[in-house]
C-alpha cells in the first residue's frame, strides 16, 4: 500500500477540501467529489492553484477507457464553494494513423496575461516506441481555448516529461522534471528556460536547450523554486546504496551550474512530495517508508 500525499485531491474520484485555519483546529467547510456522475473515465490531478479571479484551477489528466488506455490533458475550474465553473475541459489529439495521443500534465503556472500553462509529457504514438514521451508545453485561457501547444524533443528516443514550472531568473519560465537518454539508463533530472518570442511560441532561452544535472546513480526532481542567487531543486533519487530511495535537494546557480546536492532520509527510502522556501529555511514534505516481511509501504 502506498500513501503518497501529492495535493488536496484524490486520484480516482477527486476530493477537493477547503480548510478554515484558526486557532483552534482546521475546518473543513466544503468537500466536492470529480466527476460528477454522468462524467466518464477516470480524472487525477496533479496540481491546484489559486486564480486572479478567486477560484480554484485543478490540472491533471482523465483517462479514457479503450483497448490500449490513454488520457488526455485535463484542466477545471471549481468556485469557492466547490461548484464548477467555466471550464471543464480535456484536450487530447491523434497520429495520422488514428491512435490517440497520451499525456499527464503534472504542474501549472498561472502567467500575468492571465492564463494558465502548463507541462507534463505527451506520447504521440501510444503503442510504439518509435516516439517516445516529450516535453509538453500547452497554454489556456480562461474560457478554455488554447492559445498555445507545442511538443519537444519528440523527434528522437529521449523521454523528457516536465514535472514542475516556475518563473525563471532572468525571465520567462524554469522547467524541471525527467529525462531519460535514448529510453534506456537511468532517469535525470533536467532544467530547461523556456520564453515566448515575438510570435507567441514558446522556444528555449538557452544554449543548450536543457541543462542535464544527474543525482545520485538515479532520480529526478519534481519541484523548483528560486532561491538566493540560482535555484533549488527537490526530488527523489537513489544516492548508491541498494535499492533505497532519499529525499534530496539541489541548489543551483543561476546559469543552471550545480552547487551542492543533498541527501535526507533514513535508513529505509523516503520520497520526496512537495517543499515551501520561507526566508532561508527550506520545509520538506514527503513520505517515510515502513518495513515490513518481504515488502513495504509508506505513510505521509
Amino acid at each position: 500500500m502506498k500513501l503518497v500525499f501529492k495535493s488536496l485531491l484524490s486520484a480516482m474520484a477527486m476530493l477537493l477540501m477547503v480548510i478554515c485555519i484558526n486557532a483552534q483546529t482546521p475546518e473543513i467547510t466544503w468537500d466536492g467529489n470529480y466527476p460528477r456522475a454522468n462524467d466518464q473515465g477516470n480524472p487525477s490531478a496533479n496540481d491546484i492553484k489559486q486564480s486572479p479571479y478567486h477560484d480554484f484551477v485543478i490540472v491533471g489528466s482523465w483517462k479514457i477507457a479503450t483497448t490500449n488506455g490513454y488520457s488526455k490533458v485535463m484542466l477545471m475550474q471549481v468556485d469557492w464553494e466547490g461548484n464548477e465553473i467555466d471550464v471543464n475541459q480535456t484536450f487530447g489529439g491523434e497520429n495520422s494513423e488514428g491512435i490517440p495521443w497520451d499525456h499527464e500534465a503534472y504542474d501549472m503556472i498561472i502567467t500575468p496575461q492571465p492564463s494558465y500553462l502548463v507541462t507534463g509529457y505527451r506520447d504521440t504514438t501510444l503503442t510504439s516506441s518509435a516516439s517516445p514521451p516529450g516535453l509538453l508545453l500547452i497554454e489556456i485561457l480562461r474560457d478554455g481555448s488554447v492559445q498555445f501547444d507545442s511538443l519537444y524533443f519528440n523527434n528522437n528516443q529521449h523521454w523528457i516529461m516536465g514535472r514542475c514550472i516556475q518563473p525563471a531568473i532572468e525571465g520567462g519560465y524554469i522547467i524541471t522534471g525527467s529525462f531519460r537518454e535514448d529510453g534506456g539508463g537511468a532517469e535525470q533530472s533536467f532544467v530547461a528556460r523556456m520564453v515566448k518570442d515575438e510570435n507567441g511560441k514558446y522556444v528555449f532561452a538557452d544554449v543548450p536547450s536543457i541543462t542535464i544535472i544527474p543525482v545520485g546513480t538515479s532520480g529526478y526532481a519534481t519541484w523548483i523554486r528560486q532561491f538566493g542567487d540560482g535555484y533549488l531543486l527537490g526530488g527523489t533519487a537513489n544516492e548508491g546504496t541498494g535499492n533505497k530511495l532519499d529525499i534530496f535537494l539541489q541548489k543551483l546557480n543561476a546559469d543552471l551550474t550545480l552547487d551542492w546536492t543533498r541527501f535526507y532520509g533514513e535508513k529505509d527510502s523516503d520520497e520526496f512530495a512537495d517543499a515551501v522556501i520561507y526566508g532561508e529555511t527550506v520545509y520538506l514534505a514527503g513520505s517515510k517508508g515502513v518495513p515490513i516481511p518481504d515488502t513495504k509501504y509508506f505513510h505521509d
